[in-house]
């Protein structure tokens, strides 16, 4: 899991990946915010640009899941661009619905096709009724464990009489 962003969020995101036995990374070219310290349960904390950082990792394939969550146009889009040519098995970005729409132009301009932007699932993670950093967190994981297990992520009790489990 690569998480794009030396945030908050993503110091819990990478603690309960790293909980539920994913490997996280978190990669941000600020390297004031992006250190081993604030990041404890990354594997790896990478200072530099998206670009640098994944070729650094490894490259992208599709066993990689993304959480992209700077809020950073001059981030986003780099990831974002990268993560649809290398077709990984998630990408998600954060961002209120009008940050979504000005993403989706610049992308577009950038010469994105429409199809590829039905990708990104933004924004990131479950409808919990998220509202702290860590709730966030917990609904960006839930949807990214649903994604690998090819999950909606709706209610257990839903679905009385299925096996679920």
């Amino acid at each position: 899991m690569l998480i794009f962003g030396a945030v908050e969020y993503a110091a819990h995101l990478s603690r309960f990946a790293r909980g539920a036995g994913w490997r996280p990374y978190v990669i941000d070219p600020r390297a004031r915010f992006a250190t081993a310290e604030r990041f404890p349960d990354a594997l790896e904390v990478v200072a530099a640009w998206p670009g640098p950082a994944i070729e650094h990792l490894g490259g992208l394939d599709r066993a990689t899941y993304l959480a992209v969550l700077t809020h950073d146009p001059k981030i986003d889009d780099q990831v974002l661009t990268l993560a649809l040519a290398a077709r990984p098995a998630y990408i998600g970005a954060m961002g209120s619905t009008r940050a979504q729409a000005e993403r989706r132009e610049r992308l577009l301009a950038a010469g994105v096709a429409e199809e590829d932007l039905e990708r990104i699932s933004a924004p990131v993670g479950l409808d919990l009724g998220a509202v702290s950093a860590e709730e966030v967190a917990v609904s960006i994981m839930a949807e990214l464990v649903a994604v690998r297990h090819g999950r909606e992520g709706g209610r257990l009790s839903a679905r009385r009489g299925e096996r679920i489990h």
